[in-house]
């Protein structure tokens, strides 16, 4: 009998540890899966997030590819390069979306005289007769370089042809036509917008038109407007596409000088006449997001913009034209903000007047460069912010030697008593005349600091 009980205790004892070992297994099986990972397997991933777009192979974030993956990145970059007009679109501003912006240079009526031509050969170690040293005009532009090489697209009215090669010697006034080595001055500057529409056009009639356009079509990165073979060049409107914005640059002229004309019509000419700039404009809004017009017109050596000038820049304002850029005056005219009635603003540039020139007399001498910037934010219309005026005063001295296209700020009393004009012609120019000049066809709020 005890010899059972003692059995019966050693049962029990053995069920009871054996029940100890099987809670604690069961314990440690349920411990071990709350903590084990999730299923990692491609069919069970999580989805992407709303900053993560499927687009074919590539995954793309707000911040653009994720690095890793196929596409055109800056190491990366696409087979074919865009044409000089032409950016691709970036993905941020598709459909409207993201703020982009243009910063924009303007100067007015770059002008090669004689001794601009002969002050160059002279710093390229040649003399005033012969050029057969070349050209250096850097020296004339060391204080607009910043400026221009600053902004995305720079613009200049090249009032002179650039046709001079081994044809066409180059001359100066009045019949003019520039060397080469003045195209790539303004290149090498960061000039990206030539104009070619302007009375001197026909100088060297229309084969150095014809000249000079090629000369201009062939530099890369440059956009020539005004000069056009044919009408048909004309009608197809240049559109630059920049940082995601698409500006229209549509460009006219006056009248060209009264001794040529262009009766073979080898060339077309692109006369300001107001419905035909009318027709255009419409046009051009229908394909860009930004319309800039230049216009050669006014009156030579006039302070102040005539009626004609008024009536079609109303007009163009009306057309809800963005930009207005006038030349041709030789004068600084009034550069001014117009409200439109979409509720947008023009800007209005009468004359920038002269940049680089050896023309005679002070009242020449002062111009302006301007610069802005072009706005768009998602799908609302550009914008026209940031303008800033900055006056120019173009320095020779008597013997038309030392050319230098100075901001009027750094200009002296000594600059201006030994320039050429007031040694040669008279007029003993101060510096308080100049800017009594600015403030007369400048408002305060648009003049650069």
């Amino acid at each position: 009998m005890s010899v059972y009980i003692e059995n019966m205790k050693l049962r029990i004892l053995t069920l009871f540890i054996l029940s100890l070992i099987l809670a604690g297994l069961v314990y440690f099986a349920v411990v071990v899966s709350e903590v084990a990972p999730p299923d990692v397997s491609e069919e069970n991933s999580n989805p992407a997030t709303e900053e993560e777009i499927e687009t074919g192979s590539n995954t793309q974030t707000a911040e653009g590819l994720i690095p890793g993956t196929t596409g055109e990145t800056e190491d990366n970059p696409p087979d074919t390069a865009p044409s000089s007009t032409e950016e691709p679109p970036s993905t941020e501003n598709e459909d409207g979306k993201g703020f982009r912006s243009v910063s924009f240079f303007a100067m007015g009526d770059n002008i090669v005289h004689d001794n601009v031509m002969r002050d160059a050969s002279i710093k390229a170690g040649g003399t005033a007769d012969d050029y057969s040293k070349g050209f250096d005009f850097s020296h004339m532009y060391t204080e607009i370089a910043p400026f221009v090489k600053n902004a995305d697209l720079a613009f200049v009215n090249q009032e002179t042809l650039i046709c001079a090669d081994e044809t066409k010697k180059p001359v100066g006034y009045p019949d003019f036509n520039s060397p080469r080595a003045m195209g790539e001055q303004l290149i090498s500057l960061g000039f990206d917008i030539v104009n070619t529409a302007h009375n001197h056009m026909l100088d060297m009639k229309t084969s150095g038109l014809i000249n000079s356009i090629d000369y201009w079509r062939n530099q890369n990165g440059i956009t020539l407007i005004g000069g056009y073979k044919t009408k048909d060049e004309f009608e197809n409107i240049t559109v630059v596409n920049k940082n995601g914005i698409r500006i229209a640059m549509l460009s006219y002229t006056d009248f060209v000088n009264y001794t040529h004309d262009n009766s073979s019509g080898n060339v077309f000419i692109p006369y300001a006449e107001k419905n035909v700039i009318l027709d255009q404009v419409a046009k051009a809004k229908t394909l860009a997001d930004c319309v800039i017009v230049s216009l050669h017109w006014g009156t030579e050596d006039q302070y102040y913009e005539n009626n004609d000038q008024k009536n079609l820049a109303q007009a163009l304002v009306d057309a809800g034209v963005d930009v207005i850029i006038g030349h041709h005056p030789h004068m600084l005219q009034t550069i001014k903000m117009k409200q439109r009635n979409d509720g947008g603003e023009t800007l209005i540039c009468y004359s920038l007047g002269n940049a680089v020139s050896t023309m005679l007399y002070i009242k020449y001498m002062l111009g302006a460069f301007v610069t802005f910037d072009i706005t768009k934010d998602g799908a609302a219309p550009v914008k026209i912010e940031n303008v800033q005026v900055t006056p120019t005063f173009n320095y020779y001295d008597k013997d038309y030697r030392n050319i230098k296209l100075y901001l009027l700020k750094n200009v002296t009393q000594d600059i201006l008593d030994t320039h050429g004009s007031a040694i040669n012609y008279g007029g003993n120019p101060v510096i308080a005349d100049l800017e009594k000049r600015v403030n007369d066809h400048i408002p305060e709020a648009l003049l650069a600091n």
